[in-house]
């Protein structure tokens, strides 16, 4: 039975071989080519469908992976600019406290040349009323203060005086504000004593300067220590321009501030 099963496999398998023999022989010598060119084209249809079936499906497949290439980027750009936001954020933070240190540096080494009693406090709000401006800071009558300390920055530029105290808290009255007042000597060779008023929160004007006593620009201004609390040699600002009108007893002194009210963000309070 086995035998002839393998006969049989091979007579089907000899036949087979013989006409594909058979049928690529007919196919060199082109006699099978009319009947190729019908196949052909009647099956020209299917290959155009299955053609456009393909191409359907590798259209869908590249503009899915398009799609979510697109996604992924634009997902990606939006991670590096967020990472490029905190970074900003980071460094800003950073110049900051860099000016924050020189300017602490700055008050420690003056303090410690003169031997003041100081505490350090930061600027938490600004107070603007009518002719008055101040800055409140984060210390008060628990820490020490009271009214009439001066506030100091940097090397010993006196910037206002301590108006109203509360416990954690104190308003500053800026020099600059018209109703601050506070006595000065200008730098010269009669130390030419004066008063110190603001004026209009931008500048401050020296009055009552002796008319005999000789001024120039760019002289400096500085503490005298006749006002309670506040020393003597503590920088007002420097003369920009002088008013001297003949007959009058005193002349006059525009005094331009060391500070920009905007740019204090810590400062030191004297103790006495």
């Amino acid at each position: 039975m086995i035998r002839r099963w393998r006969k049989l496999i091979t007579s089907k398998a000899v036949l087979l071989f013989f006409l594909l023999f058979v049928l690529l022989l007919l196919h060199y010598l082109k006699i099978t080519k009319p009947i190729e060119n019908i196949l052909s084209l009647s099956i020209q249809p299917i290959q155009s469908q299955l053609y456009g079936w393909v191409r359907t499906f590798e259209n869908k497949r590249f503009r899915s992976t398009d799609q979510q290439s697109n996604e992924e980027i634009s997902a990606k750009q939006r991670e590096l600019e967020n990472q490029i936001k905190e970074l900003i954020v980071e460094n800003a933070r950073l110049k900051t406290s860099i000016k924050q240190a020189k300017v602490l540096e700055e008050q420690a080494l003056f303090l410690n040349e003169h031997s003041f009693r100081a505490i350090t406090a930061r600027v938490t709000s600004r107070s603007t009323e009518h002719i008055s401006e101040g800055i409140v800071i984060n210390k008060g009558s628990k820490d020490g203060l009271q009214p009439g300390l001066p506030a100091i920055v940097k090397n010993g530029i006196i910037i206002g005086v301590i108006q109203e105290v509360q416990d954690y808290s104190s308003e500053i009255l800026l020099i600059t504000s018209a109703s601050s007042q506070l006595n000065g000597s200008i730098q010269n060779e009669s130390h030419s004593p004066g008063i110190i008023q603001g004026a209009y929160n931008l500048s401050v004007q020296m009055n009552f300067i002796p008319q005999s006593d000789a001024l120039s620009a760019d002289q400096f201004v500085f503490t005298n220590g006749l006002d309670p609390f506040i020393p003597e040699g503590l920088v007002i600002g420097q003369i920009k321009q002088i008013s001297n009108e003949p007959g009058s007893l005193f002349q006059q002194a525009s005094v331009a501030p060391l500070f920009q009210p905007f740019e204090i963000s810590i400062l030191s309070i004297l103790l006495p």
